[in-house]
């Protein structure tokens, strides 16, 4: 403790000082000694006593001097360092390629043959797995010391972690908990190129070449009466089969009537005659997606609302312009669609509602988001979606997000499916829920996003609430004790 000397004798310098003045300030009062009663065989403390209650003022702020002094000496010390943690990140591109050559592999021989020590004496290497829990639905960062301290050979290792881990996505901001644990020396294993180490060692991995089949988009065509999804696809992927995925996970080959594959300069498009769960299998992978159902009519509610639905006939009950027999198609599982009704006057941003209020000043534009880019008037009302007046709806544009509210009324609820979902069914390379949600990795899992992400360690937490607890105490009693004296006097 020899470093905080300095700053503890900086800080009682004032102290002292201010001691030294009320010393030379002090009034004497000139009495006869014979009056008072004879201490000669008190206790030697007592003098200390006595003092420390004359100067008790003096005596607290020296201790908080000292208190203050300590934690700028940095004392108490952060926590112990725990040792070297090694952390494997567990998305999905780590199991790109064949098995025995993938990046995941490389990670479970180096985590064993290299990072760990089985020195007798060294501390053990920690092992930590970066991924997702479906259960949950966030991010997190587990320990798999016990599979590394079991495991006889990579192969064993990688095995365990394939078992135990979802492999979706990997969130690097959470690696600041294992320096809070009070892990010093951190490595963070991962084929992600865009990835910068801050306090944590980044140890890469060779990535395998770009080879993808991903959702695009996922609509229902008005058209042709059928629910349309556009995949992309990159390092010559190309789709094997189509299933049909039913409410507990179990896959069905679709039948040739079913859908019908068309090609396009990016990738290819699926048409599906039934909406629901589907899954789409390209090099022994499965990639499950929703195809959207047709859109349920929009609904009027109040006087403006019903002038305004009666204006769109295409998007209302009985003139759908749906064509063919499968109109009426839902998906499997129950699932309807939530619908959108029009409201008069209130409850603006409420879920499944576009509320409508009159304008007569147009002064303002609808947000652009709302229109595709275009220009029209609306007016001011902050207890409606959408103000309109004489020009808005003299405008085709304004018809827009009426248009966008009833296409988006097809696609499934899916927070409200995961929330109520108890238990996640495993489908290739996502989830699938109960309700017909589904999970599926991010797109920059499959191909480089040229974004740059940084892994910050952080610093060890300091124990600041204990000095602040010794200062709060301190003057807690020092102003006891002046009060006490106050009543005494």
């Amino acid at each position: 403790m020899p470093d905080a000397i300095a700053p503890v004798a900086w800080l009682l310098a004032p102290v002292v000082a201010l001691l030294f003045v009320a010393l030379r300030l002090r009034r004497r009062l000139v009495y006869p000694h014979e009056l008072l009663a004879d201490r000669s065989g008190a206790r030697p403390t007592a003098l200390l006593l006595r003092t420390i209650r004359l100067y008790y003022d003096a005596a607290m702020d020296a201790a908080c001097a000292v208190v203050v002094g300590l934690a700028i000496a940095g004392y108490p010390r952060p926590a112990a360092d725990k040792g070297p943690a090694v952390v494997i990140d567990a998305s999905a591109s780590m199991l790109a390629g064949l098995r025995g050559d993938r990046p995941l592999d490389e990670a479970a021989r180096l985590a064993l043959t290299r990072y760990r020590l089985d020195e007798p004496g060294a501390r053990r290497t920690r092992l930590f797995a970066l991924g997702w829990d479906p259960a949950r639905r966030r991010h997190v960062l587990t320990d798999r010391s016990d599979a590394l301290e079991a495991a006889r050979s990579p192969q064993e290792l990688a095995a365990g972690l394939e078992s135990s881990e979802s492999f979706m996505s990997a969130d690097y901001a959470l690696l600041k908990d294992l320096a809070r644990r009070g892990y010093g020396e951190i490595r963070l294993l991962t084929d992600d190129a865009s990835v910068e180490g801050l306090g944590v060692e980044i140890v890469r991995l060779p990535a395998k070449p770009p080879r993808y089949l991903l959702l695009a988009k996922a609509a229902w065509d008005r058209g042709s009466g059928r629910s349309v999804a556009r995949f992309v696809s990159a390092g010559g992927a190309e789709p094997d089969s189509l299933w049909r995925l039913g409410a507990d996970g179990a896959a069905t080959r679709a039948k040739p009537e079913d859908f019908e594959i068309r090609r396009s300069p990016s990738g290819f498009e699926l048409a599906l005659a039934i909406p629901g769960a589907w899954a789409v299998r390209w090099d022994g992978r499965l990639l499950p997606f929703i195809a959207p159902g047709q859109p349920e009519p929009l609904r009027a509610r109040g006087t403006m609302a019903e002038r305004v639905v009666a204006g769109l006939p295409r998007l209302v009950a009985g003139n759908t312009g749906v064509a063919g027999g499968a109109a009426g198609a839902r998906p499997s599982g129950g699932w309807t669609g939530r619908g959108v009704e029009v409201a008069d006057r209130g409850g603006a941003g409420r879920p499944g509602s576009l509320s409508v209020a009159e304008a007569r000043d147009e002064s303002w534009l609808l947000p652009p988001r709302l229109t595709l880019g275009a220009l029209v008037a609306s007016g001011l009302d902050r207890r409606a979606d959408l103000a309109l007046g004489p020009a808005a709806f003299a405008s085709a544009e304004a018809a827009t997000p009426f248009w966008l509210a009833w296409a988006s009324s097809a696609a499934p609820d899916g927070r409200a499916a995961m929330a109520a979902a108890s238990r996640p069914i495993r489908v290739g390379d996502g989830y699938l829920y109960p309700g017909e949600a589904v999970v599926t990795p991010p797109p920059g899992e499959y191909a480089p996003t040229g974004r740059r992400v940084v892994a910050a360690a952080g610093s060890p937490p300091e124990r600041r609430v204990v000095v602040a607890l010794a200062l709060a105490l301190l003057y807690c009693l020092k102003a006891w004790l002046g009060l006490r004296r106050r009543r005494g006097a």
